[in-house]
């Protein structure tokens, strides 16, 4: 188990370099040649792969823990340089740095606008050290985004403490429904849809969640009696509709909301069809698709994602 020190902080020297960060693209990465901390010992970051494990910390104990890695990408990004006593990071300058002043994780180029001065350095021990010079500018660099498995998406990257991606703010989920007829002899079609985040419900209540359903219709043949209607609904276990709108077949309802959405994993949401004419003759034939939204829990990275399937009922 590591121990904590605090080590005091020198005054930003003058020689610090500052300026205008240039973000680029939206991966917030490390550069590769980086030595990263791994229970076998130091390795470059661009020489892991999936599967690897890295050293991940937990800030509260102050113990190391494996974490296996379960996302890579790589790109080519502008690079800023951090230097402390304990360390020196090559990093994007939107990629998150865990800071001892705030307690909190923070883009790297809070760093060279000179907001933050001390970083938590890790080697044998958690240390926090002064941040002696910020380069905001090193180059056009070879980068690596990782994604680790433990619940605290941490790593030990140049010496200094890093999350494994950016903070997001809204999760998204996509699943296409099976294209279908309804007809005077099959007037109705269920389904149902279930969304899961890391395979539990996509939201607590205090989170903001929705699903949207698009539509496309078409008379396959058109009926020779009349003008055909549809109807869609939404209902959940053990409730009545919680949803209902109707249509006429010619027309495409491109947008359907539920809202909200936070019980969808254990309890899947069941959307309905039904032909409401009573035209002896004509079929309408639906294409359709849903997709889901959800405020995620804070420290939620870029690769969670809603894994949301539609089954017939």
């Amino acid at each position: 188990m590591l121990s904590w020190a605090v080590v005091e902080r020198s005054r930003w020297p003058a020689s610090a370099v500052l300026g205008t960060t240039l973000l680029g693209a939206p991966a917030c990465c490390v550069c590769a040649s980086t030595p990263v901390r791994t229970p076998s010992g130091p390795r470059r970051l661009g020489e892991l792969e999936l599967g690897d494990e890295v050293l991940s910390l937990d800030i509260e104990s102050g113990e190391l823990v494996p974490a296996r890695i379960v996302g890579l990408r790589t790109a080519r990004r502008e690079c800023l340089r951090i230097h402390c006593v304990g360390g020196e990071l090559v990093c994007t300058p939107d990629h998150p740095i865990y800071s001892p002043e705030s307690g909190e994780y923070e883009p790297a180029s809070r760093w060279a606008d000179g907001v933050r001065r001390s970083a938590l350095c890790v080697a044998e021990r958690a240390v926090i050290e002064a941040v002696v010079r910020v380069e905001a500018f090193v180059g056009v660099r070879e980068v690596v985004d990782l994604t680790v498995d433990a619940p605290m998406h941490n790593f030990v990257a140049g010496g200094l403490l890093v999350h494994n991606k950016s903070y997001i703010t809204m999760i998204y989920g996509y699943a296409e429904g099976p294209s279908f007829l309804l007809e005077p002899d099959d007037l109705l079609k269920e389904f149902q849809i279930r969304a899961c985040v890391e395979g539990k419900n996509p939201s607590a209540e205090k989170d903001g969640s929705y699903l949207d359903v698009f539509i496309s219709t078409l008379n396959e043949p058109r009926s020779t009696m009349g003008q055909m209607w549809f109807a869609v609904y939404f209902t959940k276990e053990g409730e009545d509709a919680t949803s209902f709108a109707d249509y006429p077949s010619d027309s495409d309802p491109s947008l359907l909301r539920v809202e909200p959405l936070s019980d969808a994993c254990l309890s899947p949401l069941s959307i309905a069809f039904e032909r409401l004419d009573d035209l002896p003759d004509g079929a309408i034939s639906f294409t359709w698709g849903v997709s889901g939204k959800t405020e995620p829990p804070p420290g939620k990275d870029l690769d969670d994602v809603m894994v949301m399937d539609i089954t017939e009922k």
